[in-house]
């Protein structure tokens, strides 16, 4: 039997949470399928652990001899390591494919600013920024990940929500309703933080208890203190950033867009654009360079 001839182009946006995938017909330019898997980040996962997501994963396995190119723009990839890790594992799934793995700042950029200069900002699960000139991302400081860095993120927030919320720091209303909706049996908590594959997507998932109180005051402080940190620590650094527009992607910066505006006014930044899932932006990036 003859092979089948690959003709699908396979687009990826990986976040440490979940990644976002879209085939698009290379012929057409048009997308075909679009699907999710858990996250892909390799800062957090091992070998084994990425791979077995993949093989594990019902859509990526319908596509394994049809992709005759993968695009993957992941959290975890900026280093050539973690990039090289990964293109080995997908040349094992995708055996006919050509593998690229990019970091997921340049896909943010690709899928936003397209070919315009600007500051690219990243606020999900964790959090970057970086220079774009158009072509090119240039990044001013290293990120050092959820630990100690990633201000403004998912997983920032969720460790000052705990925080509080055991030192009793937290205002008595908002602490019973958030007893009410996630365990907080210490030992849980525990096993969460310090014994799961991935603590920083558990962190973020109190999320959605800040955007359902956002309009309370303990909120707002704590998200106006957050976003400031990401600008001054992250965006100002680079010397043309009040200058250039600011474009961001990431369910933090989309479900707290007000708040990010805000935040961003009171260093005379410009947010431009805010969009939820890159995976569309690629998508409108690649189709348009395939017309070209």
């Amino acid at each position: 039997m003859d092979p089948i001839k690959p003709k699908y182009i396979l687009l990826a946006d990986g976040g440490s949470t979940k990644a976002d995938w879209r085939v698009l017909d290379i012929k057409n330019a048009k997308v075909v399928d679009a699907f999710q898997t858990p996250g892909l980040n390799p800062e957090i996962l091992d070998d084994n652990q990425l791979r077995s997501l993949l093989q594990n994963s019902k859509d990526i396995q319908c596509w394994t001899y049809r992709i005759h190119k993968l695009f993957f723009y992941g959290a975890g990839c900026g280093t050539t390591q973690a990039q090289q890790r990964l293109e080995k594992i997908f040349r094992q799934i995708f055996p006919q494919a050509q593998i690229t793995v990019e970091e997921d700042m340049l896909g943010a950029a690709l899928a936003t600013a397209g070919h315009r200069e600007g500051i690219i900002g990243i606020l999900g699960t964790g959090s970057n920024a970086c220079y774009y000139d158009g072509s090119n991302i240039f990044m001013r400081n290293v990120s050092l990940g959820y630990l100690i860095m990633d201000e403004g993120s998912g997983n920032y927030f969720g460790k000052i929500l705990l925080r509080d919320y055991f030192y009793g720091l937290m205002p008595a209303h908002l602490r019973k309703d958030f007893a009410w909706q996630f365990p907080l049996d210490p030992d849980h908590v525990k096993r969460q933080l310090y014994h799961s594959d991935t603590p920083n997507a558990y962190l973020a998932s109190f999320m959605p208890f800040l955007h359902r109180w956002r309009h309370e005051s303990y909120v707002r402080d704590l998200l106006h203190h957050g976003f400031s940190e990401f600008f001054r620590l992250r965006v100002l650094p680079y010397p043309s950033s009040r200058e250039l527009p600011l474009f961001f992607v990431g369910s933090v910066a989309w479900f707290f867009a007000d708040e990010l505006k805000a935040a961003a006014n009171d260093f005379d930044l410009q947010v431009e654009q805010i969009i939820r899932y890159p995976a569309e932006g690629l998508v409108r990036y690649f189709e348009q360079k395939f017309k070209d």
